[in-house]
């Protein structure tokens, strides 16, 4: 999710996890395994959480599946950057649909506030 990647990228410019490196890989991995948890738990179809009242049992299961890769998979990524878990379940939640272009834009979200906080840090008086 880009709100808290923004916020986190404001509070601790130049650290480790908010590096345009840890930014983009955390998000893009967050993708592939939120993806991957909805195939391998056949959750895809499941009806996502912005239209019901209750999110179903396979979405559910598949965004603890992929919060666990997830954690997994991060650091030997060397790429920490926690606000990628909530793109993971915004993704297995059903809030984002993965067909389309909506891959596509969210890594072009990600990469363009990556971009611009690297600019910026390189920009910055430093003390």
């Amino acid at each position: 999710s880009l709100g808290p990647t923004v916020l986190l990228i404001a509070a601790n410019p130049g650290h480790e996890s908010t590096r345009f490196r840890a930014v983009v890989v955390s998000h893009l991995a967050a993708i592939g395994v939120a993806y991957l948890a909805l195939l391998l738990l056949n959750a895809n179809g499941a009806v996502g959480v912005l239209t019901r009242a209750t999110v179903p049992y396979p979405r559910i299961w598949a965004s603890a599946v992929a919060m666990g890769m997830l954690a997994v998979l991060l650091p030997q990524l060397r790429a920490y950057h926690p606000p990628a878990a909530a793109t993971a379940l915004l993704v297995t939640l059903g809030a984002y649909r993965m067909t389309g272009k909506t891959p596509l834009a969210l890594m072009g979200g990600v990469v363009a506030v990556a971009l611009a906080a690297e600019l910026l840090q390189r920009l910055r008086p430093h003390k």
